[in-house]
């Protein structure tokens, strides 16, 4: 969650000095991360069906 927040301030702060390739590459970061906590709850909820 803290490295989403950084990452999400620093795409604000590329985006307000014109900085577009390492904003493109925090963005990617970004979903990145919310697709793996997605994909890790998924997984954890399944675990837990099972049993």
């Amino acid at each position: 969650m803290v490295i989403l927040i950084m990452m999400i301030g620093g795409m604000v702060i590329m985006a307000t000095q014109g900085r577009w390739l390492p904003f493109y590459g925090m963005m990617g970061g970004a979903i990145i991360v919310i697709m793996y906590s997605a994909y890790s709850t998924r997984r954890q909820y399944k675990r837990k069906r099972e049993r």
